[in-house]
């Protein structure tokens, strides 16, 4: 469904946006799109947030990179691993969601990157662990770089694997 650019708001400094009757935050998803060709309606509440690490020294997932002038996209980790309950009515039908894990992320900037790789996971024997990983080329001031991230949390540690830490990746295979 598709609406009006005025029906869009978001809080300057706070995870909070509208899009029509739907709300994001941090704290959970309210949607209301009831319409002849699509319906979803429901609440998803998220409780116990796992924000990926901000310092002024390493500020999110892009670490020193969030600094650099010129970049056409930044991300940020806005929760690695949370409990997601409620319910939504997708069509006529009722998905429970009581029980599930979530995951949150952003993107803003200019341009999204011509071509990456993103992959994430929470849904491990135990729950607290998540995995997440993407391989990006960059374009950079008229030239571009492969930049890639990992954080994998377990037992409430963050290991990450980055270009910016000195990680290399040894071997990419792309299949069907």
């Amino acid at each position: 469904h598709r609406y009006p650019l005025a029906a869009f708001s978001a809080a300057p400094a706070a995870f909070d946006i509208r899009v029509g009757p739907n709300r994001f935050t941090a704290q959970g998803i309210e949607l209301n799109i009831d319409r002849p060709e699509q319906r979803l309606i429901g609440r998803l509440a998220f409780d116990g947030i796992t924000p990926w690490p901000v310092t002024w020294r390493s500020p999110g997932i892009m670490d020193w990179y969030s600094f650099v002038p010129f970049m056409e996209c930044y991300h940020g980790v806005l929760s690695l691993d949370h409990a997601v309950r409620g319910q939504l009515i997708i069509g006529g039908a009722a998905v429970d969601f009581h029980g599930g894990r979530g995951y949150i992320e952003k993107d803003w900037g200019e341009a999204f990157p011509r071509a990456w790789i993103w992959m994430q996971t929470n849904h491990f024997g135990r729950t607290g662990v998540s995995l997440t990983a993407s391989v990006a080329r960059i374009p950079w001031l008229g030239t571009a770089f492969r930049g890639f991230i990992v954080g994998l949390l377990c037992d409430g540690t963050l290991y990450r694997f980055a270009s910016y830490t000195g990680a290399v990746i040894d071997r990419l295979e792309v299949t069907d």
